[in-house]
């Protein structure tokens, strides 16, 4: 597949339509969130959910379909395959996460999808694992396979955009996000939870190819709800060379009323790394025009209740590789001259740093 050439700035290299433009779901364009396997060398979709709850909290809900090169985040090169699949199903307890964790270098060829609308599915053998449908509102229903977590969600999504292009030695990462209302059931061990709440969701495309930038270093995402009703998503992200990413490194917010404020700019500070170098804490200024938010996260520490599938765990930490980081947030958000306290956010963040790689966090 010859590299789609990169043009920075206000376009995307894979997605439709301007960069940093919130605009109402149902007038985003569809070809955004299609399946196109014939154009892009990886696809996924992914949902971040926070619930209404005290004992069940959050989800991290989503798959991938494809490949990429994986020598950008310092990892061996993976056996060349046209159609592997990973995906992840984990929910965040009181009492800790219950996690799936299922790949495999084949069985992508087996997904279904329609290419003119939402309609992807997956199944193992006779099993059925995952089944998405709808747009703008989702039906999410993801079942691990050992049939000890299921997941059936309703999102209703009410905003979208295009995020800036994350460019890689040999990826090519293009992206959109997205934030609305979530409900269903969520069933733990035979235990059904009727659950409500918010939602994330982000649909990333890759093309693989060749780009002379430095190498990957790190990011931090890091998608927010509060009680309120009010949303902030962000990213941050350097390269190997300690030099933060302007382009990448951004946001959005979005009020109750359903007011959007984009955030050109996101930095993280004092970030704390753990004994697992996980972070346990961080600081984050985000700003716009006519807004400036400031933030202070606490990372919930959770042990790893029960897993399965068939790849990522590490045996020696009873950890796995992106371990879900459940955020608790307060901060404050001034827009003009009117400040609004930020209590009780949460979320799920994820934070990757090449490997091999020794930052200096900010």
């Amino acid at each position: 597949m010859t590299p789609i050439p990169i043009e920075r700035g206000r376009q995307s290299a894979l997605m439709i339509g301007p960069v940093a433009a919130m605009m109402p779901a149902g007038e985003f364009p569809c070809e955004n969130v299609l399946l196109a396997r014939d154009e892009y060398n990886y696809e996924g979709n992914w949902l971040f959910c926070t619930f209404d709850r005290l004992d069940i909290l959050a989800a991290r809900i989503g798959f991938g379909l494809g490949r990429f090169r994986w020598e950008d985040y310092g990892l061996e090169a993976q056996p060349d395959s046209s159609a592997p699949i990973s995906y992840r199903l984990e929910v965040v307890t009181q009492a800790g996460v219950y996690a799936c964790l299922y790949s495999d270098l084949r069985k992508g060829m087996t997904v279904r999808s329609d290419p003119a609308s939402i309609k992807i599915s997956f199944c193992d053998n006779t099993s059925e694992l995952f089944n998405l449908h709808g747009w703008p509102d989702m039906i999410w229903r993801f079942w691990s396979p050992d049939a000890s977590i299921a997941v059936e969600l309703q999102l209703s999504l009410r905003k979208m955009a295009v995020w800036p292009d994350c460019v890689m030695p040999n990826n090519t990462f293009s992206m959109c996000i997205g934030i609305g209302t979530v409900s269903g059931a969520i069933s733990l061990e035979g235990k059904r939870v009727e659950v409500a709440g918010g939602g994330v969701y982000d649909h990333p495309r890759v093309v693989v190819g060749s780009n002379n930038v430095p190498l990957f270093g790190w990011y931090l995402y890091s998608p927010l709800r509060f009680p309120d009703g009010s949303f902030i998503v962000s990213y941050y992200a350097e390269d190997g060379l300690g030099k933060k990413d302007e382009h990448y490194s951004t946001g959005f917010l979005i009020l109750p009323d359903g007011t959007c404020r984009w955030l050109n700019s996101a930095q993280i500070r004092r970030l704390d790394l753990g004994k697992d170098d996980f972070p346990v804490g961080w600081e984050a200024q985000l700003s716009g025009e006519g807004v400036t938010i400031y933030y202070r996260t606490r990372i919930v520490d959770l042990p790893l209740v029960r897993s399965s599938g068939l790849s990522d765990l590490e045996n020696q930490s009873g950890k796995y590789l992106a371990f879900p980081l459940l955020m608790e947030t307060e901060g404050e958000c001034k827009i003009g001259t009117v400040t609004r306290v930020l209590e009780r956010g949460s979320g799920i963040a994820e934070f990757l740093v090449r490997k091999g790689y020794s930052p200096a966090f900010p």
